[in-house]
């Protein structure tokens, strides 16, 4: 990675709540800082969850600690 490079990290939606984004994903955000990525040149694409019952859900963000 460079500076300007622009980055796409896939998340998965909330059905998947085990794997807890919400600790390894700021690691992850803090080594492309540290290779010069700026937040701003960091996408993420949620994979939602096709199941009419979870789609609501599916729309939080898991890299909030609080879910």
């Amino acid at each position: 990675m460079k500076p300007g490079n622009t980055v796409c990290i896939v998340i998965s939606d909330v059905t998947r709540a085990w794997q807890r984004m919400s600790i390894y994903l700021p690691h992850i955000v803090k080594e492309l800082n540290d290779a010069g990525v700026k937040d701003k040149d960091i996408r993420f694409l949620s994979a939602l969850d096709t199941t009419a019952s979870t789609r609501r859900k599916s729309t939080r963000n898991c890299s909030d600690p609080t879910y």
